[in-house]
């Protein structure tokens, strides 16, 4: 698990963003760090979305993990007009598969604004001092729940991180890489998804996202 690389890597991302959608001089400094935080929280309820599994309610609860791409729906490529012509290309967003994975979308949605929070937190400069281990509603006895897990992770205070303490935002981050596992996804997944992503959210910087 290679956290202290994806923390410089977001930092990329932060500057870039940063450069784009400067904090306004009215605007609280705090305001950001809030901001993120209602994202992160936004991400969370998107990604649990695709998980399914709450929807007691529904015969269909079956995560989307194997689906097919909505933008070239399921053919792995996209039509378009050049000069007067009628033309095809790969799919950019199933990498010309057809399917995509929503569920591990949504998580690397999410982990990238838990790596940008800790970036306000300044953590990474105390990752490597830290055992980070991942934490599961069934490691801390409350039962292998992804239901239970959710709840914890929205109840988490991110705004706050102090050093040397399980609380808040570590804690945040160690109940996120548990809920990873819960979910069914080895590290190497999440990380290559999120080199994905992340090119994806500097392409969308550059076109004025």
């Amino acid at each position: 698990m290679q956290l202290k690389v994806l923390f410089e890597i977001q930092a990329g991302l932060d500057i870039h963003i940063l450069k784009n959608h400067p904090v306004l001089e009215d605007d609280p400094e705090y305001s950001r760090l809030e901001k993120k935080h209602v994202a992160l929280l936004v991400e969370l309820g998107e990604m649990m979305n695709e998980w399914r599994g709450f929807k007691f309610w529904s015969n269909d609860q079956k995560s989307r993990i194997k689906n097919p791409c909505k933008t070239c729906e399921g053919e792995g490529v996209v039509s378009y007009y050049e000069h007067d012509k009628y033309l095809e290309k790969k799919c950019d967003d199933c990498e010309g598969t057809g399917e995509r994975n929503y569920l591990l979308e949504e998580l690397v949605d999410c982990l990238h604004f838990v790596l940008s929070i800790g970036l306000e937190h300044e953590f990474h400069k105390d990752i490597e001092l830290l055992e980070i281990e991942p934490i599961t509603s069934h490691t801390a006895g409350k039962g292998y729940d992804i239901n239970t897990q959710y709840i914890q992770l929205s109840q988490t205070d991110w705004d706050i991180y102090e050093t040397g303490h399980g609380g808040y935002y570590l804690e945040g981050l160690e109940l996120f890489l548990g809920m990873c596992e819960m979910l069914g996804f080895n590290w190497d997944e999440v990380e290559q998804a999120y080199m994905i992503k992340n090119k994806i959210n500097h392409q969308r910087q550059l076109n004025g996202y």
